[in-house]
């Protein structure tokens, strides 16, 4: 049991910060607050699909908290809010509420609840909804499209028997209300647990605008960046360790490798698991 419930906290936070949630979710009646902060920092842009120099450095400080809570059996349902910090030397420090997202979801199928356990994995559909924060959302600085939008997505996870590995995998679409471009988004990861306790885990994401201009210099207009065409790609790289009381702590490095319109970022953050 002890195994299943690092399975379960470390998958939640493993692509968290990555943005997506867990296909495992929390037991009927379990309240958990996970709170993170991420430090991102970037001076490089990617116009067009190369990055070049920007004429400054940018600084994000990121503070959030999820809180899920299981519902029923099969469903539960996320909360996740916070307060954004940017700072750089192109416009004066900006700073507000981050973009909130929640959301229900529903599993449809449970590996560890099948007559085929080795070969079923479980199987999570979720949908949710964003609430536009508010920072300053017209900026090439701007953390996020600043716009609200609802979205549907498909989870997915297999614990690999005693191995000690897991796999986990999601995909959906977001669609933005205003001008903000609508987007694709897809995830992968795969983890590995240590001698019970501590877990390491590799995620890769990717994000595609469906539509908009790219932006091709640094005299993009201001108005526009909301609907850009942006794509990016990120690697995670996570690290967590399980108390005795089944609390996770957990620290992660990321990088962006590849985009256009979009910043060439690199990502520290620590992260929490506090169930209730």
């Amino acid at each position: 049991m002890r195994t299943l419930g690092l399975t379960l906290s470390a998958a939640l936070l493993a692509p968290a910060v990555a943005g997506a949630q867990s296909p495992w979710l929390p037991p009927e009646g379990e309240l958990s607050i996970n709170p993170s902060y991420r430090f991102e920092t970037y001076d490089e842009y990617f116009f067009g699909s190369g990055a070049e120099d920007l004429p400054f450095d940018v600084d994000r400080h990121v503070i959030l908290a999820t809180v899920e809570y299981g519902i029923l059996e099969n469903l539960a349902v996320d909360f996740t809010s916070g307060y954004v910090d940017t700072k750089s030397s192109q416009v004066d420090d900006d700073d507000g509420l981050a973009d909130t997202t929640i959301g229900l979801r529903y599993r449809v199928l449970d590996e560890f609840k099948h007559d085929f356990p080795d070969w079923v994995p479980t199987l999570t559909v979720r949908l949710g909804g964003v609430i536009e924060g508010t920072y300053e959302r017209f900026t090439i600085e701007a953390p996020g499209k600043g716009s609200s939008g609802v979205d549907g997505s498909l989870l997915i996870g297999k614990v690999l028997g005693d191995s000690g590995f897991r796999v986990f995998a999601d995909t959906g679409y977001r669609v933005y209300a205003n001008e903000a471009s609508d987007e694709f988004f897809v995830g992968v990861g795969v983890a590995r647990t240590f001698f019970d306790a501590i877990d390491l885990s590799v995620t890769y994401r990717h994000l595609e605008s469906l539509s908009g201009p790219a932006v091709d210099d640094i005299t993009f207009p201001r108005e526009r960046y909301p609907e850009r065409r942006e794509s990016a790609d990120t690697v995670e790289i996570g690290l967590g360790f399980e108390t005795l009381e089944g609390r996770y702590f957990a620290v992660s490095v990321g990088k962006t490798v590849a985009g256009e319109s979009t910043a060439d970022m690199l990502m520290f953050g620590f992260s929490a698991f506090l169930p209730f």
